[in-house]
């Protein structure tokens, strides 16, 4: 999760918001596999550590999980990405 710094504009735009097949109603893993905007939602789940028990088809724990992986990815290609991933936080 990156703090202190603002969204991209991308993340921010709630256009993407509105494309979602979830509006309307709960989320659910069918409807998330199928949306068009579940890279845009976990992204934002992912940098907003967001606590919601559903995003882009994903648990918060499993959210969790794939960000735990992602870091240790970071690390291992290069010291300083996970470096300045941890200072961000």
């Amino acid at each position: 999760m990156v703090s202190g710094e603002p969204l991209p504009a991308s993340l921010r735009d709630p256009g993407w918001v509105a494309r979602a097949d979830c509006q309307g109603g709960p989320p659910s893993p069918a409807l998330c596999r199928r949306c068009p905007v579940a890279e845009q939602c976990l992204a934002f789940a992912l940098v907003t550590d967001d606590r919601a028990p559903l995003r882009a088809g994903l648990s918060r724990e499993e959210r969790l999980h794939t960000l735990a992986r992602l870091e240790g990815l970071a690390d291992a290609l290069d010291p300083w990405i996970f470096a300045e991933a941890q200072a961000r936080r």
